[in-house]
């Protein structure tokens, strides 16, 4: 938990520097009130990232009203609709954790609803830089099953895994709904992470 959002991204930007990773904060105060706060780069791979500190919600809050500044949803948004192959992601620090949202829709008067979210404790032990790399992923496919199978084969190749673990098998073969698909895509990459970790130690 942190008490500022500037103590927030000190120690965020230290740990994606630590992964390996380029980090640019922008100060765009007066030029573009919608640019996000950082630029992240990776080998191959960049992403703006918007950070806020909410220390009196928890990562099990049902909804979450974001105090996104005016302009930056719809900026994202619109980058979203640009690239189309990945998104911003806003990140938001909690008391108990952190949640990852991909902004690639908008959100009716800045709530989230039913965010998924990374303990304090899980946060200190997962691959940050592929976490936030197959979360600003957007995946394309016709339905869920593809979708699982594309993620887990752009961020975990060559690991065994049951996709009817990873998802409900019983919407495997529908249509993938994207705003349903992103809202619960970090359970499947927490669950990938950890069977990296196992796999590794073992």
């Amino acid at each position: 938990m942190y008490s500022t959002e500037h103590a927030f991204s000190v120690a965020f930007c230290s740990k994606l520097k630590k992964a390996g990773m380029l980090v640019t904060r922008i100060e765009s105060h007066g030029t573009g009130n919608g640019i996000p706060d950082m630029f992240v780069v990776g080998t191959g791979w960049d992403c703006w990232v918007e950070l806020k500190n909410m220390p009196d919600k928890s990562i099990y809050s049902k909804v979450l009203t974001v105090p996104w500044r005016p302009g930056q949803v719809a900026w994202m948004f619109q980058y979203f609709n640009t690239i189309r192959i990945r998104s911003c992601l806003t990140i938001v620090a909690c008391c108990d954790g952190v949640i990852i949202i991909p902004m690639i829709h908008t959100f009716k008067e800045r709530k989230v609803y039913n965010p998924t979210g990374i303990t304090w404790k899980d946060w200190s032990k997962i691959n940050v830089r592929r976490v936030i790399q197959a979360m600003s992923a957007y995946i394309r496919g016709t339905n869920y099953l593809d979708a699982v199978n594309k993620l887990c084969g752009m961020f975990y190749t060559g690991m065994d895994y049951d996709p009817e673990c990873l998802w409900n098998p019983d919407l495997l073969d529908k249509q993938c709904d994207y705003k349903i698909f992103n809202s619960q895509k970090l359970d499947v990459i927490m669950t990938m992470e950890f069977t990296a970790m196992n796999n590794k130690e073992a």
